[in-house]
């Protein structure tokens, strides 16, 4: 019983921690912006230039005429003998 009366009370204790950081965090406190009036910007602007497109002619190549297959040769295929086998009846529940 102590065990969760301890584990609850370090759980509200980090959750209010937590929350109060956070609030600190984004508390404003009334400071505001400062203003100065040496702002100096950089524009960043990239202008088009003109560019040349060149194109290149390009040819599809001739394809190769295939070269005759060789002929294949004959195979000598000689039977395989298989052996009957009898096999009983079982009897299988």
């Amino acid at each position: 019983m102590i065990r969760i009366a301890l584990s609850l009370f370090a759980g509200v204790a980090i959750a209010l921690a937590l929350f109060w950081a956070m609030h600190y965090m984004i508390s404003n406190n009334q400071q505001g912006l400062k203003k100065t009036s040496d702002v100096s910007m950089v524009d960043f602007v990239r202008f088009k230039r003109e560019t040349k497109i060149q194109s290149k002619d390009r040819l599809v190549p001739e394809k190769p005429k295939p070269k005759e297959r060789p002929v294949q040769p004959k195979l000598k295929v000689h039977s395989a003998q298989v052996k009957q086998t009898d096999l009983s009846d079982m009897d299988m529940p």
